[in-house]
């Protein structure tokens, strides 16, 4: 992704994300995470997990857990080392997942 020639790095690709997750565009913040994935090891740009955390707290007030569940799995497997954060939110997002159903 290049915007008007400045190649961004891990803040801002994590500030797009976050953006198109604010505004319910999942599949569009999936895209430039994976995107920021594979060009952070072409160029060096450091992916840190809280641009993963992003995508987990959206999907998780989306109601979504399960997606939530598999982008952890996914970060693990890519060799990410999710922060306290993210076990905070995707936590939660079971809790709150199980409460609704038992209502």
């Amino acid at each position: 992704m290049k915007l008007h020639g400045w190649e961004p790095d891990a803040p801002l690709y994590g500030k797009i994300v976050a953006g198109r997750c604010d505004f319910q565009r999942f599949e569009e913040a999936a895209n430039i995470l994976d995107e920021m994935v594979y060009i952070g090891t072409r160029r060096g740009i450091q992916v840190v997990s809280e641009g993963f955390w992003v995508m987990v707290d959206g999907f998780c007030k989306k109601g979504d857990v399960c997606k939530a569940a598999g982008l952890v799995g996914k970060m693990v497997d890519e060799g990410f080392v999710p922060v306290e954060s993210v076990w905070k939110t995707i936590v939660n997002g079971f809790w709150e997942d199980e409460c609704e159903r038992s209502s």
